[in-house]
């Protein structure tokens, strides 16, 4: 229950006041940040009360405290619409009423467009009445990486500038990454502790402070509570009989303690403040994670009915540490608020005689409730709700059998990984993070290590950089644990774009694994160093030491069949990259094949989409869109990864289908393949993907003349590409800049995209050749447009030499390539086209194309046999 007391924070109020009061444009978002038990909620239950007592619309709090409002959007939209209500949103109520029983996917989507739109809606009808709405979130920590927090920070909260939103949580000073629209207008403000003078202030309104000086404790009492609200709370609590708790003296509660004497003496008897059968569930709230309603304390307490179980609730939600909010359900839940559930955990059911035989009573129970509820969502075909009650269900079963427990969390955890379920491995992450004080070593250490993981998944890379430096810096000579802490270290500085460390990391995990008789991570790591070279373009590297991995996962005692094909795609993948389209077929069918007997649908149909593309390269592109397309159906819908990059591929064999790349329908219907995939990725926050699509997107705007969206796409392309460490996207992007501007004639900015592609990339040994040939070339069109036939040759000779070693595909073709330069020098007198030839041909001899495209020397000695027969004619 609110703690009616509320002091000491005016100037957060002040802040919000000049929120509600500023134009549409200014600031309108207040992010709240600071450690638990400061006093957040308590500065936005005194903005719901101005907002009631001014008649400001507004949402009422709403909590993100547990698996379902952190999880689910249906319960956070649902939540939202009901507090809000009115006009705006009775075509998402008649909506939701009208599509009831259709898929979860095609309701979500549905939903997401209308609730966006009804959203607006409202923010706009207050606007108009001269008023601003208010919405108020708390526990915003609990949204990290999850489907609910982006879509609250991406979608929703721009949707809002009409309105006031404000942030509570744990956040860091910079953690919430708004979109660069709003960026500029969020309030950040840091709540901290009291000052003693606010302390004072505060005590004085509980009515202790008399007592608290008369007993001359105040130094001490200030030291021992770090004038943190909650610490002073539960001391006010304790002097003056709040609620049910016994009056304590002032110096009682300070005499002969240090900071941990101190707090247990808060919260060792908090089981004794209320009367049975309140002092049995008041524990029972401390140990289950689970917000309780009426039902679960029936579940739990033998012979209480549903009124008396409604009794008990409303007489723990007196007190000031039992959090409530309103279901998704519209029931009314209740839970501990986080820190006062830590100091229980530490001080009283530390006493392990006392606690452990009912906490063992209490996690059996729930392991009834949450199968039950398992059982339930399987029925409804809920996979979401069947998430959350696993999740729960987890919790108990790790503190019931910590070392079976821990193991069934480690295989889910990392089967959702493999299968790209983040917000599944998000939910499975948080019940051991309660339980993480009571587990063995060994297994705080792995859950460290994969925690560390997830945060890569997720896209925080540097922190978990920092996580996995930290574990190196205990565990560095262990030879059970060093080989994998490299490793996870080497694919975090993957993702950091640091790819000589990645192969550093990569190597000396390699090493140690050789030198400690790990035989089965040498594939591994093999496989792994590939895959950095291939992010730098070295394909041959790439594909040596993907072959090194294929043989040596081939010579295991137990062959991971799984890792088989993975590298068997991988070199599949790479052959059609350096333009060996039949052996890449041949590596991808090998692994189709292991899929198919493995039964892996999503990763076999992943497969054919990649096959798909190396066709598509080949030249095949009715082939290639038919086994794109026939993919899809193999997805689950919810792999929203994999169906993302499907989108992609499938985009490039609709365009490339055709003879003409400018042929309207089929650049309509790539585009609109590469904005389902960038859709998608936004949604789903897929960083891999988004780049790649907004590039091959601006294309398609090109083409179709919408050269302000292209350049806008391709611009953020780049951005999104150098942000996420994609190079070769990012260098791609680049050119892409420049090849806008030469189709514009507008030269200026050219030199600077070259210098460009030069220091940042080309310099620091990434091989894009394709590119690098690209740049090249149009220098050496602009140099000839210019009639410098010297220049033009050079950068002629070098960039075509540069896209043949790429091989070339779709318009990138050598031979088109080559054709498109023969019409160039038609326009040329004979002796300067002839002197044009030779340097060609003199550069391309020293650089052995004669070995590899000896196609292009013969190319140029036929015309320059032609010119010289003209010549002498």
């Amino acid at each position: 229950m609110p703690e009616p007391t509320f002091v000491g924070r005016e100037s957060y109020i002040r802040k919000f006041e000049k929120l509600i009061k500023s134009p549409v444009g200014s600031p309108y978002i207040l992010n709240l940040r600071g450690p638990g038990g400061i006093g957040k909620t308590k500065i936005l239950q005194q903005i719901e009360a101005i907002c009631k007592e001014e008649d400001i619309p507004n949402t009422g709090i709403i909590d993100f405290y547990g698996f379902e409002m952190s999880s689910r959007v249906s319960a956070v939209e649902k939540k939202i619409a009901a507090s809000l209500d009115g006009a705006s949103f009775q075509d998402f109520w008649q909506l939701r009423e009208k599509m009831r029983g259709e898929p979860p996917h095609i309701r979500g989507e549905a939903f997401k467009k209308q609730f966006m739109s009804s959203l607006s809606e409202w923010a706009s009808s207050v606007a108009a009445t001269g008023k601003k709405g208010v919405l108020l979130f708390d526990t915003v920590e609990a949204l990290r990486y999850s489907l609910v927090g982006t879509r609250l920070i991406d979608d929703w909260i721009p949707a809002l500038s009409q309105a006031v939103v404000i942030l509570s949580g744990r956040q860091e000073e910079g953690e919430i990454q708004f979109p660069d629209e709003i960026a500029g207008l969020v309030l950040d403000a840091e709540v901290g502790a009291f000052t003693e003078e606010e302390a004072i202030d505060y005590l004085r309104e509980r009515e202790v402070w008399e007592a608290i000086k008369e007993d001359s404790v105040e130094g001490q009492l200030f030291n021992l509570t770090q004038c943190r609200p909650l610490l002073l709370a539960l001391s006010a609590d304790w002097i003056r009989e709040y609620a049910a708790f016994p009056s304590t003296a002032p110096a009682e509660l300070v005499k002969n303690t240090d900071q941990d004497g101190f707090e247990k003496k808060l919260v060792e008897n908090l089981p004794n403040v209320t009367l049975n059968p309140e002092n049995v569930i008041l524990p029972y709230m401390a140990h289950v994670i689970t917000p309780f309603d009426a039902k679960l304390i029936q579940f739990l307490s033998d012979g209480i009915g549903s009124d008396e179980a409604k009794e008990i609730l409303k007489n723990l939600s007196e007190l000031s540490f039992v959090k409530e909010f309103i279901g998704e359900d519209e029931v009314p839940y209740y839970w501990f608020q986080d820190e006062l559930r830590t100091l229980f955990h530490k001080y009283v059911f530390s006493d392990r005689f006392a606690w452990d035989g009912i906490r063992q009573a209490v996690s059996n129970r729930m392991i009834r409730f949450q199968d039950n509820r398992i059982q339930e969502a399987k029925e409804k075909g809920d996979e979401e709700k069947e998430q959350r009650a696993i999740a729960a269900l987890l919790y108990h079963e790790i503190y019931l059998n910590p070392e079976k427990g821990f193991k069934k969390f480690q295989n889910m955890f990392q089967t959702a990984r493999e299968t790209y379920q983040y917000g599944f491995a998000s939910l499975l992450l948080s019940p051991v993070r309660f339980l993480i004080e009571d587990l063995p070593e060994r297994q705080r250490y792995a859950f460290e290590l994969a925690e560390g993981r997830w945060l890569r998944d997720m896209g925080d890379a540097k922190r978990a950089d920092d996580r996995f430096r930290e574990l190196l810096s205990v565990h560095g000579n262990d030879p059970k644990r060093s080989p994998y802490i490299y490793n996870a270290l080497g694919a975090s500085a993957l993702n950091l774009g640091k790819f000589q460390d990645a192969l550093k990391y990569h190597q000396k995990s390699f090493e140690l694994s050789k030198d400690f008789g790990l035989k089965n991570r040498l594939s591994l790591e093999s496989k792994n160093i590939g895959e950095v070279y291939l992010l730098m373009g070295e394909w041959e590297k790439a594909i040596a030491h993907f072959k090194q991995a294929y043989e040596s996962e081939l010579n295991n005692e137990k062959i991971d069949w799984n890792r088989t094909a993975v590298i068997s795609q991988n070199l599949g993948y790479t052959y059609g990259l350096a333009g060996e389209y039949e052996v890449g077929i041949e590596y991808v069918n090998q692994a189709i094949s292991l899929l198919e007997k493995m039964n892996l649908k999503a990763r076999l149909a992943n497969a054919k989409v990649i096959h798909g593309d190396i066709n598509r390269r080949a030249g095949r592109y009715e082939q290639a869109l038919k086994e794109i397309q026939e993919a899809f159906p193999n997805f689950d819908e919810a792999d929203y990864r994999n169906r993302a990059t499907a989108y992609f591929y499938l985009g490039f064999a609709q365009w490339y289908r055709g003879e003409d790349l400018n042929d309207q329908q089929l650049i309509t219907e790539a585009r609109n393949s590469f904005e389902s995939c960038i859709e998608m990725s936004r949604r789903y926050s897929i960083a891999q993907e988004l780049p790649r699509a907004l590039h091959e997107v601006s294309q398609m705007y090109w083409l179709l003349n919408l050269k302000e969206d292209a350049r806008r796409s391709n611009n953020e392309a780049y951005t999104k590409a150098v942000a996420s460490h994609d190079i070769y996207y990012a260098v791609n992007s680049l050119v892409k800049k420049a090849e806008f501007d030469h189709e514009e004639e507008t030269y200026e900015n050219i030199p600077q995209y070259t210098s460009e592609l030069k220091a940042k990339f080309e310099d620091k040994g990434y091989k894009f050749p394709l590119f690098y040939g690209r740049m090249e070339r149009i220098s050496g069109e602009i140099a000839f447009d210019q009639k410098d036939y010297n220049q033009s040759v050079k950068h002629y000779a070098k960039g075509l030499y540069l896209i043949s070693q790429h091989g070339g595909y779709g318009k990138y073709k050598i031979d088109k390539e080559l054709s498109e330069l023969d019409q160039k020098l038609e326009k040329l007198p004979l002796k300067e086209a002839l002197d044009f030839y030779k340097q060609l041909k003199t550069y391309w001899t020293q650089q052995g194309v004669d070995k590899k495209r000896p196609k292009m020397l013969s190319w140029a000695d036929q015309h320059i046999s032609r010119l010289v027969f003209e010549m002498c004619s």
